[in-house]
């Protein structure tokens, strides 16, 4: 027994992992319609409410496993930890889906996708690490799902796709659980009358259970005592005899014939009821598996009928990939010299740390990038150094024929990566791993910046991975959406793929074209739904320009007019099933107390 126990929890841990196929590099993105269906069977088949929890813990740790193993260089040990901590927030979900799964669908199909968003919105917080394989997140290739980021963000795609996976759970439950067989239950023989035509009895079988309702013994009744016949107690027609245990279900009139046709028409009834619940079983998994379906087909159909964003004007960037470099000089020099040979643009963007000294410490180096817009555009860089007084920041900087005119602090910095939470306590990490020697100062919040008349909000690499950093900057007037992005720490990896993913997620949230530039990839464009406009990946190195469409600054998606409403109102969900629960509970045990004390 127990070991069956734990090779469910390691199953558990498995299915977990499995939804990261969907994800990039794998990018079966289609398969996020079905991938959490193993692990939400597992689940709903613990038998009790502490086994539901503990698969939950499991499989919440083998999706966060998956998710972020590229890190373990940077965080060694502390991976382990954080997906057995972390991954705690998905044992309320294991007990959820017991609970409904298969009783109660409807709650199941409400309840279980809002509880997946919270646990989602719960972990999204900057001070917990902040998001990262968002489940919404997989659709970034579809445009027409994406369509659902414009109306409520990617928290509807994640509710949407949750919602499908508990529909075809619970269809798939109803397809594997077994069919209880009917056992008629034996019903007494009564005492016939004198006469020359015998008696015959025929039971009457109880219609068998549901596949969604509990069985529970059925309590027959205390047999019938009629009045007595002139020959004797238990001699009359009304009378059970002796040995009986129920009642008389019939009486036949006509002998032996009668006693065939009563038989006939229990097997009539008990092929009628066999044919209900299968009849019920097939409709009930056929709406299931319609309903998942017509979940997916949502996205498309908003697609469809939103007309394509209007275009205030075209904007021409550049974005310099140098590819890996050792040295910040040899870098920056890679830099000078692919944008020397590149077109003019509106606006040229380097990768995240493409200038590894302090401008106002070097300006040598502020006269050559100058120059270099004077002849080429405006420069979008990214100074990541030392100021005159030890600290380092990361900094977007734009620079004009007439000097630095914008600066943009990254506010939102990468746990372990460029900084250590609570230092004092796992400062030892940066000593076994590649952990932040020093921490990073982060910025005060987003930026506007204006190029060639073109309004944009600068930022920096991981904050990709907020939507609200991008809705500030669209609220604040920004057109376009510019990442500065270096993922050669995990080349690799399915990292940079992932990470440049969430652009287009962006995109189709704020209704803004979107690129990023890294350093040694991937760099990406994707228009103002999504859609790519190029892909320039981590084994290419150059120069890749785009045309933008900008749309006109009064043009906004749902999502940036609303904001979060849709991951709040799941919160609120959540919180009243849990309330509910908690209440029954406290009843339940207040019951049994005074039971005991009678």
């Amino acid at each position: 027994m127990r070991s069956s126990a734990w090779l469910a929890r390691a199953l558990a841990l498995l299915a977990g992992a499995f939804p990261i196929l969907a994800f990039p590099r794998a990018d079966l993105g289609w398969l996020a319609w079905m991938a959490l269906v193993p692990g939400t069977l597992l689940l709903a088949r613990g038998r009790t409410a502490r086994e539901a929890a503990l698969r939950g813990w499991a499989f919440g740790a083998g999706y966060l496993l998956a998710a972020l193993y590229w890190t373990l260089p940077y965080i060694g040990p502390a991976l382990p930890l954080i997906a057995l901590v972390f991954g705690a927030l998905w044992a309320p979900w294991g007990m959820a889906a017991r609970a409904l799964i298969p009783r109660r669908p409807l709650f199941a199909l409400i309840v279980l996708p809002s509880a997946w968003l919270t646990i989602e919105l719960a972990r999204s917080r900057p001070s917990l690490g902040g998001p990262w394989a968002v489940y919404g997140a997989s659709q970034w290739h579809h445009p027409t799902e994406l369509s659902l980021a414009a109306l409520g963000g990617i928290w509807l795609i994640s509710f949407a796709l949750v919602a499908a996976n508990t529909a075809l759970t619970l269809a798939l439950f109803a397809l594997l659980r077994p069919q209880p067989l009917p056992t008629p239950r034996t019903e007494p023989v009564a005492s016939t009358p004198p006469g020359p035509h015998p008696a015959s009895t025929s039971p009457t079988p109880d219609p068998p259970p549901s596949f969604d309702t509990p069985t529970h013994p059925t309590r027959s009744p205390p047999p019938h005592t009629g009045a007595a016949s002139k020959d004797g107690p238990g001699r009359g027609t009304g009378a059970a005899s002796a040995g009986g245990a129920g009642r008389v279900t019939s009486v036949a009139s006509d002998g032996p014939a009668g006693a065939v046709g009563d038989g006939r028409a229990a097997g009539r009834r008990l092929g009628a009821g066999r044919r209900r619940r299968n009849g019920g079983r097939r409709g009930f998994l056929a709406g299931m598996v319609g309903l998942a379906v017509a979940i997916a087909g949502i996205g498309p159909l908003v697609f469809s009928m939103r007309r394509e964003p209007g275009v205030a004007r075209t904007m021409r960037v550049n974005l310099v990939q140098p590819g890996v470099e050792d040295g910040a000089r040899v870098r920056l020099a890679a830099a000078f010299r692919m944008t020397t040979s590149a077109p003019r643009a509106d606006l040229t963007v380097w990768g995240e740390s493409s200038v590894g000294v302090d401008l106002a410490r070097d300006p040598v180096l502020v006269r050559r990038l100058r120059e270099l817009a004077a002849a080429r555009g405006p420069l979008l860089i990214n100074e990541d150094a030392a100021d005159a007084r030890g600290r380092i920041s990361k900094s977007a900087v734009l620079v004009e024929p007439e000097g630095l005119r914008g600066r943009y602090i990254k506010t939102r910095l990468v746990p372990f990566g460029e900084y250590i939470p609570f230092r004092p306590v796992f400062g030892w990490l940066s000593v076994v791993s590649k952990a932040a020697g020093q921490d990073r100062i982060p910025g005060t919040g987003p930026t506007v910046m204006t190029a060639s008349g073109t309004a944009f909000g600068p930022l920096i690499c991981f904050e990709s991975a907020f939507p609200d950093l991008a809705r500030t900057l669209t609220r604040r007037g920004a057109e376009l959406i510019v990442y500065q992005s270096a993922t050669s720490s995990f080349q690799n990896t399915w990292a940079p793929a992932q990470h440049a993913s969430l652009a287009a997620v962006r995109a189709a949230e704020t209704g803004r074209p979107t690129v990023q530039a890294a350093l040694t990839g991937v760099s990406a464009a994707f228009d103002a739904r999504g859609r790519p406009i190029a892909w320039f990946d981590t084994d290419r190195r150059g120069v890749v320009t785009v045309t933008l469409k900008i749309s006109p600054v009064a043009s906004r998606t749902p999502y940036d007019r609303v904001g979060d409403v849709v991951p709040l109102v799941c919160l609120l969900v959540t919180a009243g099933v849990i309330v509910i629960a908690v209440w029954k509970r406290r009843e339940e045990v207040e019951g049994a107390g005074a039971t005991k004390r009678r």
